[in-house]
């Protein structure tokens, strides 16, 4: 009688509740973008305290953050299990608001490296460094790791993914006069899944900035946006909403309104 209580008590109809009573859940953010386009700084300002995550150091984006109060980081992850590792101190302690995987494209790397049984990676990887049945495994073992980061979310806890880009293989398509897809620089499976499961995914980049003018052309006034010179002559961009090239996604209730573009974007 005991287990048939029990039984009960866990049983799925028991859960049942109004949807806007589900708990909070953190954030699962990946953002995408080239090198030196904000990803970072913009990770950077999420809540604290923050468990800062890097792959290797060949690229070392704290370097921009150093100023940045309320952020660890542990020395860069040797092996993909020790991101697990990280995982499981935040579900016995819930030290961290934010987690950050600062290079996930690295992170790819190193999974192929503990896969390969290599010492280290090659400086400029090719797909001939394996066959595709081992990026098949690569790409399998990769989605374990990452789903154990992302399910860190259900605590509360807002898990940051950061990446470069990769533009989606469009040859023999050029009948169809598609435009290029650009993603998270992983395997094409790995990408996929990755833009599927996180609720917000963003595009970072930088382009000059302008400011409206009112200028004469002959006899007619014409409004022109007119490219600033000097110090603060550039300006960094985090595309939102959907857009031709980049997949880009923001779950909000329907009818809020997204911007396809935010200069100088911060968490809040």
């Amino acid at each position: 009688q005991a287990v048939k209580r029990q039984a009960t008590t866990n049983s799925i109809l028991d859960s049942i509740q109004a949807v806007g009573d589900l708990p909070t859940a953190g954030l699962k953010f990946l953002i995408f973008g080239g090198s030196g386009t904000g990803k970072t700084t913009l990770a950077a300002s999420f809540p604290k305290r923050l468990l800062f995550v890097r792959p290797e150091q060949v690229e070392d984006g704290s370097l921009s953050i150093r100023r940045v109060a309320g952020i660890d980081a542990p020395r860069p992850l040797q092996s993909p299990d020790e991101l697990d590792e990280l995982c499981a101190e935040q579900r016995r302690t819930n030290r961290w608001k934010t987690i950050v995987l600062d290079g996930v494209t690295k992170f790819q790397d190193i999974v192929l490296k503990k896969i390969l049984g290599l010492k280290d990676i090659p400086a400029q990887l090719s797909w001939g460094i394996a066959d595709q049945k081992t990026w098949g495994i690569v790409s399998n073992e990769l989605k374990e790791h990452l789903r154990n980061l992302l399910r860190l979310a259900q605590g509360g806890c807002n898990v940051v993914i950061l990446g470069g880009e990769r533009s989606l293989d469009t040859e023999g398509r050029e009948e169809l006069l598609l435009m290029p897809t650009v993603m998270i620089a992983l395997t094409p499976s790995s990408m996929g899944w990755l833009h599927e499961v996180c609720d917000y995914n963003v595009h970072t980049a930088i382009r000059r900035r302008t400011v409206t003018k009112k200028i004469m052309v002959g006899e007619k006034e014409v409004v022109k946006q007119v490219p600033v010179n000097g110090e603060n002559k550039f300006e960094f961009c985090l595309t939102i909403g959907p857009h031709d090239i980049y997949q880009t996604k923001f779950r909000v209730d329907r009818g809020t309104k997204v911007p396809e573009l935010i200069v100088d974007a911060t968490y809040d």
